[in-house]
């Protein structure tokens, strides 16, 4: 028994080490033969869940994980898989009730940043403030609770205290991208400074120009500023440092949009609504673009492609039924 649960463990270790180097398919091949030799083996299928979860095959998790709290009711790992696909969903108030769960049986800083990340997102503030200063007393080095402390600092209106927790974090980890953008953002403010002003000397220094965030802040400033070629540029940088992420997707779609560069704004867009099908200011600006171009029948097809996909994006359907209902009027007798 003592020799099979040391390869279990070995299996698991080398399971942990495939996803954390995104080698997804490999430990997915290494789950699967594992789970022959141990049929219904509970951490096994938690790692599967949790893998189903990067490969965004969220209702497989959900519903493997629900096939091992059948057996298995407190298992931490089945109730942070159920945790991570409600927020999948943004219904950050279910989340919070799983992850509590989860929390209770088995604290660990993983599942103290979640309960910190729901309780901001359910607007529970001060509770979130208070749940990190809590935890961070017993361990100082949580940087992703710092994170989420600064979070809701900066929410409540606290900027001294939020540039206070993202120096904090930045003395931590000098090469946190995140934590630069948004201490330079409250900064600027907090001291009465120009942001634009402000973010450009900060990407003079060090390796701070390959920080995709501060790039995206430069991008947000000038965009408010009306300069959307200008940008356009700054967002396309971010994309060049951070591929795919569907926030400087977004952003450099709306400047193309500004511009009247359909085309490019339509592709940006799409991009971005496939990755985040629940972002509303990008359905709502491809509903203009499929108009504007000309192409409703197109944007339905697109819609219901993306919603059959992702069953959380219900919302989707009636617009691809707007879309087509207008496309049938359009279309020749």
């Amino acid at each position: 028994m003592a020799g099979s649960n040391y390869h279990l463990k070995t299996v698991l270790q080398q399971v942990a080490a495939l996803k954390k180097s995104g080698a997804y398919p490999a430990a997915l091949a290494e789950l699967q033969a594992a789970l022959e030799r141990w049929p219904g083996e509970p951490s096994l299928l938690a790692g599967l869940a949790s893998l189903y979860l990067r490969l965004g095959q969220d209702q497989e998790a959900d519903q493997l994980a629900d096939s091992i709290l059948e057996l298995h009711p407190q298992d931490t790992r089945a109730l942070a898989v159920k945790g991570q696909v409600a927020a999948g969903r943004n219904d950050y108030a279910t989340a919070l009730t799983w992850w509590q769960a989860a929390f209770d049986l088995e604290p660990s800083p993983y599942l103290a940043a979640r309960l910190a990340k729901a309780c901001i997102h359910t607007g529970q503030l001060e509770k979130a403030v208070a749940f990190c200063r809590q935890q961070l007393i017993q361990d100082p080095e949580q940087l992703e609770l710092r994170r989420q402390l600064a979070l809701a600092l900066e929410k409540l209106g606290d900027s001294a205290a939020a540039v206070q927790a993202y120096q904090e974090i930045i003395a931590r980890d000098p090469e946190d991208a995140f934590a630069q953008a948004r201490y330079v953002k409250l900064a600027a403010g907090h001291a009465g400074a120009g942001v634009l002003n402000e973010v450009e000397a900060f990407l003079r220094v060090g390796q701070r120009a390959r920080n995709p965030h501060l790039h995206g802040i430069r991008g947000n400033e000038l965009y408010q500023q009306g300069r959307f070629a200008e940008a356009a540029a700054a967002y396309r940088q971010a994309l060049e440092l951070a591929p795919g992420d569907p926030y400087f997707l977004a952003q450099l779609g709306f400047c193309y949009y500004r511009l009247q560069q359909d085309e490019e704004a339509l592709d940006l867009l799409q991009q971005a609504l496939t990755k985040k099908p629940a972002d509303v200011h990008v359905r709502q600006t491809l509903m203009h673009l499929y108009r504007r171009l000309g192409r409703p029948g197109e944007g339905a097809d697109f819609f219901r492609a993306v919603a059959a996909s992702h069953p959380e994006a219900r919302p989707l359907w009636g617009l691809a039924k707007k879309l087509e209902a207008e496309s049938k009027k359009g279309a020749p007798p």
